[in-house]
């Protein structure tokens, strides 16, 4: 990840999720994944400055799943109206929502 705001504002919103959001999820059979654009290396570095399980991060060098799923499929759960997002506090909602703007 370079320097701009934008990839400061991924790494803030994954640190969060990882943080508040991940353990919620825990034992309810949902699995939270993120798509790092770029090489495997680089998603181990994004997981290791941010604190989000390198197992739950997809490396995507070409953008391909990304451009194919990425923020509709995040966009599509943040908007959904189930028990697990209910069971979310608004701060860890909010979270995941604007993770889910800033990937577009």
């Amino acid at each position: 990840m370079g320097s701009t705001g934008r990839d400061t504002t991924r790494r803030e919103l994954a640190t969060e999720l990882a943080r508040d959001v991940l353990p919620q999820l825990q034992g309810t059979g949902t699995k939270l994944l993120l798509i790092s654009i770029g090489t495997p290396e680089r998603g181990r570095e994004f997981a290791a400055k941010t604190g989000f399980p390198e197992e739950l991060l997809l490396a995507d060098p070409e953008s391909e799943t990304y451009a194919a799923v990425g923020h509709v499929a995040l966009r599509a759960m943040v908007n959904a109206s189930s028990s697990v997002m209910q069971r979310l506090s608004p701060v860890q909602h909010r979270a995941l929502r604007s993770y889910a703007h800033a990937l577009q």
